[in-house]
């Protein structure tokens, strides 16, 4: 954990939920604390240290006010020099004067627990799941008020350590059902609702347990583009591109279950592929019949038939289990592959371009 001071006025910004970084320059000191140097090859990477929780304080001695936080991601911007936190949600907070309305909201979200934890005690022969829910909803409403969130940045798993803590208070049925609740609810967060595929959340989701499996040794990254999706877009209207994205997501979709790997929606018209263990030789061949695959596709417009053609860039990381920044290891491989795309753009589309990780382009 690590701790950080800072002024009285970011200290109720953050505590309101108005502020959700905090800004570092990148001094010597913070680089010594943050920075971890690691050789690959001929060349040294600085990689961003891991941090899971920052302990942020405004005051001096025993009683001064601090809060437990958690970071969702810890940047360095070579740039502007500088540390950026992205910070999560609070976990503790102490010695901490709330405003009237602030204590009203958390009395009431002790209550909406409360209420849930009594619930399924009372009702251990009965279906709780109607009412457990509601009271799940009100639990997110009163964060919401409290740290000024949407529902896209409420921290579900919170919700689901409150049940697993009081698993004894559940009835088998009703505790099972509230963490599978939960696990939609993840799920739903995870997921790109016109494609089905997952999202970029999903994918920082997934990319996490690649780290866990000690048997995994390289990744590969690819990014799909559909060619001059615009154009599509402007001929035939948005509702057409829909169809595109959909069709090609299908074969996407279809394409990754046959070869093991996965697939997300990163944003518009572009998708990423990840395959673990697999040798350059298969990644080429495999992406190559997926292109091809894909410029087999013809889409109705209603007045006639339209194809498909797809830029791929790709680059395969072996995994370094010494570097404890895995987030760094992961934006380097979207950084080449994306470079990908771009080359094989301007070598005429409907090609594959592999980018070396270890050579600048």
């Amino acid at each position: 954990m690590l701790k950080l001071s800072i002024t009285k006025e970011q200290f109720e910004l953050i505590l309101s939920g108005k502020q959700k970084s905090i800004i570092k320059e990148a001094k010597k000191h913070w680089k010594k604390e943050l920075l971890e140097p690691t050789i690959i090859g001929d060349k040294i990477f600085y990689d961003v240290k891991k941090i899971d929780t920052l302990l942020i304080s405004n005051g001096l001695g025993e009683n001064k006010p601090c809060l437990k936080i958690e970071c969702d991601s810890l940047v360095y911007d070579k740039k502007s020099s500088v540390f950026k936190f992205q910070l999560g949600s609070i976990i503790e907070a102490n010695n901490i004067e709330l405003s009237e309305d602030i204590q009203e909201i958390t009395k009431t979200i002790n209550e909406n627990l409360q209420q849930l934890l009594s619930t399924t005690v009372s009702n251990r022969h009965t279906q709780a799941t109607g009412l457990t829910k509601l009271v799940l909803e009100n639990i997110k409403t009163n964060i919401e008020k409290l740290a000024n969130e949407s529902i896209e940045q409420i921290n579900y798993r919170k919700i689901d350590k409150i049940i697993k803590d009081n698993e004894l208070l559940f009835s088998e049925e009703n505790f099972e059902k509230l963490l599978e609740d939960n696990k939609k609810l993840e799920e739903e967060r995870n997921k790109d609702h016109l494609t089905g595929l997952k999202n970029r959340r999903g994918f920082d989701s997934d990319c996490e347990t690649i780290f866990a499996d000690k048997s995994n040794r390289s990744l590969l990254v690819a990014f799909i583009d559909a060619d001059k999706f615009k154009s599509i877009n402007d001929t035939y209207g948005h509702d057409i591109g829909d169809v595109v994205l959909k069709e090609m997501a299908n074969i996407l979709n279809k394409f990754s279950i046959k070869n093991s790997a996965n697939v997300y929606r990163f944003g518009g018209e572009e998708f990423i592929l990840t395959l673990l263990n697999k040798d350059y030789d298969f990644c080429t061949n495999m992406l190559e019949e997926l292109r091809e695959n894909i410029s087999m596709l013809r889409i109705d417009t209603g007045t006639q038939l339209i194809s498909l053609s797809v830029s791929i860039g790709y680059t395969i990381g072996m995994i370094d289990r010494r570097s404890k920044d895995h987030k760094f290891f992961i934006d380097r491989l979207i950084k080449k592959a994306d470079d990908g795309v771009y080359k094989a753009k301007k070598n005429g589309r409907n090609r594959l371009e592999y980018i070396s990780l270890l050579v600048d382009e």
